[in-house]
C-alpha cells in the first residue's frame, strides 16, 4: 500500500506519456520503493462545473473496476491547482501505440488476441452498468489521453442525431460501435471513415457504409458489421 496522504512530492517524473485538454499523463516513480505509475494530472484552472463533476464520476468508476483490461484507479488526491489520479503503468505501451509502430494493421492473431480482451473489458463494465464511453482507461487505449469516446473516428452515430425529443441516445451498442470500428482499424491499419476533414468524417459516420477490402477476413467482417447500424 502506498503511504497517505500522498503529495507529488512523493513521486519522481519520469516521462511524459501524453498531452490533453486539462493536461497531461505522466510516467512516475514512486520514491518509497521504485514502483512505476501513471499519473494523470489535471489543472483544474481549464476546467468548467461540468468537466470537475465528469473527472470526480471518473474517479468513482475506476474505484470500482478491478478487471484485467480496465485500468483501475491506484490512488488519487488533489491541491488546490490539480487534481491527481494514479493507475498502473503498462510498459508495453497501448494499442494506438502498437498500430503506429506496424505502419498499417496488426497481424491476424495479434488483432483477435486485442480484439478479444477489448470484449471482455467492456463485456464486464456492461455488468456494472458503466459505459466504456464514460471511462477513458481501457488498458487498449492510452492511460486516458486517446480514448475511444474523445476522438471523432470511434464516435456512434446515435451521438450525432438527435432524437424527436431533441436529445441523443447513447447506451451500451456506442460501446460495441466504438469496437467494430478500432476491429476494422486494427486489421486494415485505419478506421473506415476515416478523412482529414473532422466534418466529413462526421457526415461519413452518419450516412455512409463499411467498405472492406478484399482480403478481410469473413468472421472479422461479419463481427463489424453486426456492431453498428447506418442511420
Amino acid at each position: 500500500m502506498l503511504q497517505k496522504p500522498l503529495t507529488i512530492e512523493d513521486f519522481e517524473m519520469l516521462n511524459v506519456l501524453g498531452r490533453g485538454s486539462f493536461g497531461a499523463v505522466m510516467m512516475v516513480r514512486y520514491k518509497q520503493d521504485g514502483r512505476i505509475f501513471a499519473i494523470k494530472i489535471l489543472k483544474k484552472s481549464a476546467m468548467d462545473a461540468t468537466d470537475m463533476q465528469n473527472a470526480m464520476e471518473e474517479r468513482q468508476i475506476l474505484q470500482r473496476v478491478k478487471h484485467p483490461y480496465v485500468s483501475s484507479l491506484v490512488f488519487a488526491f488533489q491541491t488546490s491547482e490539480r487534481l491527481y489520479l494514479g493507475m498502473k503503468f503498462y510498459a508495453a505501451g497501448d494499442l494506438f501505440y502498437h498500430l503506429n509502430q506496424k505502419g498499417g494493421g496488426l497481424p491476424l492473431a495479434d488483432a483477435r488476441l486485442y480484439a478479444a480482451e477489448l470484449v471482455l473489458a467492456i463485456s464486464y463494465l456492461h455488468s456494472l452498468n458503466i459505459l466504456y464511453r464514460d471511462l477513458k482507461h481501457i488498458q487498449g487505449t492510452s492511460h486516458g489521453v486517446k480514448t475511444l469516446s474523445g476522438t471523432a473516428e470511434y464516435v456512434a452515430p446515435e451521438a450525432l442525431v438527435q432524437t424527436a425529443d431533441g436529445t441523443r441516445d447513447y447506451g451500451k451498442a456506442y460501446d460495441w460501435w466504438s469496437f467494430g470500428i478500432v476491429l476494422y482499424e486494427m486489421i486494415v491499419g485505419v478506421s473506415p471513415f476515416y478523412h482529414d476533414n473532422e466534418r466529413t468524417m462526421l457526415q461519413r459516420i452518419v450516412h455512409a457504409d463499411v467498405r472492406f477490402p478484399a482480403d478481410f477476413p469473413k468472421d472479422a467482417k461479419s463481427l463489424v458489421r453486426g456492431r453498428y447500424t447506418v442511420f
